[in-house]
Formats: structure tokens, C-alpha cells, sequence
């Protein structure tokens, strides 16, 4: 049940909602498309959160109980966990425009903040402004975005390794929760 709400409200809510404007404006295009990367982003939390969770609910009185606050903070303990597993491949999918980052907003043209945000480590480009060979068209900041993530799409392959690794790692934690942890 954890895994499916947490899938479920990141994937119809949180993602297709943010890169709307990557598919077009069409919600529908955005659900098709940010399906795969909320699904490899989903196993690697929940990896690490099924670790934690039941390593410190095995050794926390009272922490299997959601009365109590000891669940509550292992809960949250679990959730850094799984936050710092998924992180580089949340990462990568950013990095590869198939999912949003924190500062993938489109700033307005002429936004004091465009330029600091794009000398921050790892941020080569700004959604909204134009990329390389397109004159310098701000003005037309979801198109550019849209043109540019359909340009920088990793391979089929890739995407299925990534998708391989990510069901590795999550039945791995499951084999570990089962065999050491029950």
C-alpha cells in the first residue's frame, strides 16, 4: 500500500502535473511520459525506506505501532534513506530532462536569478531560455523546453537498464528484509 500511494500521488500529482509543460500542456502526454521516470525513482526510495523501516521497527519498542511517535520517527528516518538512494538516479533523470529538478521552473526573461542559477555546479542550461542554435528566442520558453527534452532523451536501452537497475535494487532489499530482517 506505501509503495502504490507513493507512486500513485508522485506520478498523477506531483510529476505530470510539474512537466506540463514538457508535454505541450497536454496533462494526458505528461502522464505517459514522466510514468517511467517516477516508476525507477519510486523503487530506489522505497529500497531504501523498506531497509530502514523494518531494520529500526525490529529494534524500536513501539515503532510498529502508528499511534506511537517512535513510528512516526522511524517513518521519517526511513523516508531520508530512501531520499538519499534515489538521489542519484533522480539525478540522472533530471540531468537527462526526464523529470523536473527543484530549479527547472521557467524564470522570467531578464530574471537576475536565470544567471545565478546558471553558474550553480551541474546547471548548463535553464528552462525557459533558449538553448544553443535558437537565437536566443526567450519569449517562447515551453516550446524551447519541449524541444529540448524531446532532443536529449536518452536511448530505449538506456532507459532499460536504468529501469533493470532499479528492480534489482529493489528486490534486493526486499531479499535482505526477508532473509535477515523478519
Amino acid at each position: 500500500m506505501e509503495y502504490s500511494l507513493g507512486f500513485g500521488f508522485g506520478w498523477v500529482f506531483f510529476q505530470a502535473f510539474a512537466m506540463r509543460a514538457m508535454a505541450g500542456g497536454n496533462y494526458l502526454k505528461s502522464l505517459k511520459m514522466t510514468f517511467l521516470p517516477e516508476f525507477v525513482s519510486m523503487n530506489l526510495l522505497m529500497s531504501g525506506m523498506i531497509l530502514t523501516d523494518m531494520f529500526a521497527m525490529s529494534k524500536i519498542s513501539g515503532a510498529d505501532d502508528p499511534a506511537n511517535a517512535q513510528f512516526w520517527f522511524v517513518m521519517s528516518m526511513a523516508l531520508i534513506v530512501g531520499f538519499a538512494c534515489a538521489y542519484p538516479m533522480n539525478w540522472w533523470l533530471v540531468a537527462n530532462d526526464m523529470k523536473h529538478g527543484m530549479l527547472t521552473v521557467a524564470a522570467a526573461p531578464g530574471d537576475a536569478r536565470v544567471a545565478a542559477m546558471a553558474a550553480m555546479p551541474g546547471m548548463t542550461k535553464m528552462p525557459g531560455t533558449a538553448p544553443q542554435g535558437h537565437g536566443g528566442d526567450v519569449g517562447h520558453g515551453d516550446d524551447v523546453m519541449q524541444d529540448e527534452a524531446m532532443q536529449t532523451q536518452p536511448s530505449v536501452g538506456l532507459r532499460v537498464a536504468m529501469v533493470a537497475v532499479s528492480l534489482v535494487v529493489l528486490a534486493a532489499a526486499l531479499l535482505v528484509v526477508n532473509l535477515f530482517l523478519r
